[in-house]
């Protein structure tokens, strides 16, 4: 994921800032190995986490395995419950969203859409999916 749409996820959603764990061992980028298309996905994964009202919420890492989306997270909360189950549900979304542009699969010959070839095109796209998400 560019470092821009990682820095719009962040401002949105202070969950996902990285500095907020500094006891961890993954005191990095934690969206390096996420694809593009899949920032919507966890633009609404953070959304709904906040939600949750979680205190005590580490995110690790969020990433690409075996074609899907991967988050890993934990929290000492008694709704963790409900943060497991947030998290199956966006990496099962995943499996049905086209890493590059973001689109639902509707069939095996999926054909991009045009954003993808535009970084300004898919920030924009992103910055849209965040309003749609706060209101």
């Amino acid at each position: 994921m560019f470092l821009r749409y990682e820095t719009m996820l962040i401002t949105a959603y202070p969950l996902l800032n990285p500095y907020r764990y500094p006891n961890t061992t993954y005191y990095h980028s934690r969206f390096s190995c996420c694809p593009d298309g899949w920032s919507a996905l966890v633009a609404e994964f953070a959304e709904n986490l906040s939600r949750l009202n979680l205190e005590s919420f580490v995110l690790y890492e969020v990433n690409e395995k075996y074609n899907q989306l991967h988050i890993y997270a934990e929290s000492e909360t008694e709704c963790y419950d409900s943060l497991d189950k947030l998290i199956h549900e966006i990496e099962e979304r995943s499996k049905e969203t086209c890493s590059r542009c973001g689109n639902l699969y509707f069939s095996r010959d999926h054909k991009c859409h045009g954003r993808v070839a535009s970084s300004g095109a898919m920030e924009q796209w992103l910055s849209g999916c965040i309003e749609e998400m706060k209101v």
